[in-house]
């Protein structure tokens, strides 16, 4: 995922955050990258045509990711995390037991990191939608997280903390 770095001892005023991970995906975040800018270096079509829908059985609210093989993954508020082909076939659904309001974001080993609102914060195996890790006791985590190139993880909780986790090589 892309990640804003800020070099020790700089204010981050002035700063101009820079993408980190190319190889992570071509909306490896939420909006596309860490400057939530929602725009890509590619032109897209002039004339848009469905290719594809998946009913997900709530809303949702979060946006997609999409790997460098063209897989989606995208979050429902109900908890269920997908992951799709690039032309929209099922590769493997994740029911999280809570509702899911962030986005899920690709972590440097290639997982999907998200977050629930009963506190848990979890990576997912991008090939079968098993859990590679889980941290739990956050309190509700309803941010999108961020990937720093270091593997750090950053999301923000509703408990009122900010957390900064390893994310390499867990699972």
């Amino acid at each position: 995922a892309g990640a804003l770095a800020i070099p020790l001892g700089a204010s981050p005023l002035g700063l101009l955050p820079r993408t980190a991970f190319a190889d992570a995906g071509p909306w490896p975040a939420f909006l596309g990258n860490n400057r939530h800018s929602g725009l890509s270096a590619t032109p897209g079509p002039r004339l848009l045509t469905l290719a594809w829908y998946v009913n997900l059985s709530d809303d949702v609210e979060s946006t997609p990711v999409i790997a460098n093989d063209g897989s989606v993954y995208v979050a429902a508020n109900n908890g269920r995390v997908t992951g799709r082909t690039s032309d929209g076939g099922e590769k493997w659904t994740f029911e999280a037991g809570a509702r899911i309001y962030a986005s899920p974001v690709l972590g440097v080993d290639g997982e999907i990191l998200i977050g629930d609102t009963r506190g848990r914060f979890r990576a997912l195996r991008a090939e079968d939608g098993t859990i590679a890790w889980t941290v739990l006791g956050l309190g509700s985590v309803r941010a999108t997280a961020v990937v720093a190139p270091d593997g750090t993880a950053f999301v923000g909780t509703e408990a009122g903390a900010l957390l900064a986790m390893d994310t390499r090589d867990k699972g």
